[in-house]
């Protein structure tokens, strides 16, 4: 899930990179579509009318990007920044996330842990009930095998007699 929110992080910037390209150039050719029609519209003057001053003044418009190469290296950077930072936040997000369920899952082993402490107490008191049922359940024999015993001499005294 991580790697699409990063994936889609970077197709968002790469879209929005273009973008920002187009609406800078958008001027720029603006600039040429002019200047084009401009070169059309010269190409139907005659001879007199191409050195006509009110048509052709001494002076001259120039228009080109400065620095264009530092301007992309610029928004690449940029871009890897948004980039990086993309990256390290999801991370922490992430280590977040687990350090989280490191520690339910924590405090689910120590409840379990008391759980099974709880059942081996039990477990060693009914063991100790256990030998004290068995003890008691001789002992209840045992008197009833005197008794029986006994029933059984006074029934053959009384048979003998």
């Amino acid at each position: 899930m991580t790697l699409n929110i990063v994936f889609m992080n970077f197709i968002i910037a790469v879209i929005s990179e273009s973008y920002e390209r187009v609406m800078q150039k958008l001027v720029a050719e603006s600039y040429r579509v002019k200047a084009n029609m401009i070169v059309e519209r010269e190409q139907l003057f005659n001879e007199s009318d191409l050195e006509s001053l009110d048509y052709f003044p001494n002076y001259i418009v120039v228009r080109r990007p400065l620095n264009s190469e530092i301007n992309d290296g610029g928004e690449w950077q940029g871009f890897i920044k948004d980039l990086k930072y993309t990256i390290r936040t999801t991370a922490a997000k992430s280590k977040a996330e687990m350090i989280q369920n490191l520690q339910s899952v924590k405090t689910q082993l120590d409840k379990i842990d008391s759980v099974i402490e709880k059942n081996s107490k039990q477990l060693s008191s009914n063991e100790g009930l256990d030998e004290k049922i068995s003890k008691m359940l001789k002992q209840q024999l045992d008197k009833a095998f005197e008794n029986s015993n006994n029933d059984f001499k006074s029934m053959q005294t009384e048979t003998s007699r």
